[in-house]
């Protein structure tokens, strides 16, 4: 049985908990990132293979605020080219990619979100600056709650809950799964390794699945994204970074904006160290300092959530965000002695 509790507290726990979820589920059904820019198969299926290198590897993780009801968030990638060792100047290629992405908040009956997903992209260059890739994604994906875990408003009887009581919810089936699929195209413009910009479109949810949980069909809302990187050399020395994301999804809409300094420490061959520094905003009421360090071609970042929203008044804590990322880029040599540009 549950321990007594005074209705007024119940009203602010009821009020916290339709708050979370139109601050963060509802605004984004999807999983979603402060550092989006380093989770780019999950904003765009056309940026499978756009890196400077043969092949890509990359895990993140976030856990969004920790201190009030604790959401975590994981996703792995691995992407790569499609290029013949023995190529000459190629002017197009494919590449192919899969992404794994688990989503979960530890209370709230446990509510999970696990998706597996293949991306598979073409490559057409213009010209030695213009290249322009069009991607897909199809994938399988499931989501599940712990029912013994969750309270009805038909068990409030008498001013407590009496979890012997009937639901009144009918048949409620606690896993679901349906397919994913995607399509994006992106757009690269590239002096330079330090100089290039990337613009991107992608569609998520096309076939809109049925995701309820009950015999009602509910289909998702496509997710529509627009993403723009860009990065540009001021000097020897340092490069700054310009990054801005826009989504909608149904009635609901996300924009994150923010920027890099990107310190080149040391620039030698074999031990080439880079720092970054940066700021990012996002519409949901968030600030984010970013810290990041690549080693050769291994990179690490983190950022923390700076929540400025409502909830801060309504039980007198600031939220908890922090996000990771990982990287490591594999250059393919053969390529260079080839002179196969890897872009």
């Amino acid at each position: 049985m549950l321990q007594s509790t005074n209705l007024s507290e119940m009203k602010s726990n009821l009020f916290l908990l339709i708050f979370l979820f139109n601050s963060c589920f509802l605004v984004s059904q999807d999983l979603h990132f402060s550092q989006f820019y380093n989770s780019p198969l999950n904003i765009n299926p056309g940026s499978t293979g756009v890196f400077n290198g043969a092949q890509r590897l990359h895990a993140g993780y976030r856990t969004q605020w920790n201190n009030v009801v604790p959401w975590n968030t994981f996703t792995a990638a691995y992407d790569r080219k499609f290029i013949h060792k023995k190529c000459t100047d190629p002017k197009s290629y494919f590449s192919g990619g899969i992404v794994l992405n688990h989503d979960r908040v530890s209370d709230l009956s446990k509510l999970t979100l696990t998706n597996v997903n293949i991306t598979g992209s073409y490559t057409l260059r213009i010209d030695s600056s213009n290249l322009i890739t069009f991607g897909g994604l199809l994938g399988l994906a499931g989501r599940a709650f712990d029912e013994n875990q969750l309270i009805w408003d038909k068990q409030w009887i008498n001013n407590a809950f009496n979890l012997d009581a009937d639901s009144g919810e009918g048949n409620i089936s606690n896993r679901i799964t349906f397919i994913e699929t995607a399509l994006g195209v992106n757009y690269r413009w590239q002096k330079h390794a330090r100089t290039k910009l990337d613009l991107g479109i992608g569609v998520f949810h096309l076939a809109q699945p049925n995701v309820a949980f009950h015999s009602n069909n509910i289909g998702l809302f496509r997710r529509y994204s627009l993403s723009a990187v860009g990065q540009f050399q001021l000097s020897q020395r340092l490069d700054i970074q310009l990054n801005g994301l826009a989504q909608w999804q149904g009635p609901y809409s996300e924009y994150v904006i923010g920027g890099l300094g990107k310190l080149y420490v040391n620039q030698n061959p074999g031990r080439h160290v880079e720092v970054h520094l940066g700021l990012g905003y996002r519409t949901s009421g968030s600030l984010f300092p970013i810290l990041a360090v690549q080693y050769n071609r291994i990179y690490a970042s983190v950022s923390y959530d700076i929540d400025m929203s409502d909830i801060n008044e309504l039980k007198g804590v600031r939220p908890n965000t922090l996000e990771l990322h990982f990287r490591y880029i594999i250059a393919n040599p053969i390529w260079g002695k080839k002179g196969c540009p890897i872009y």
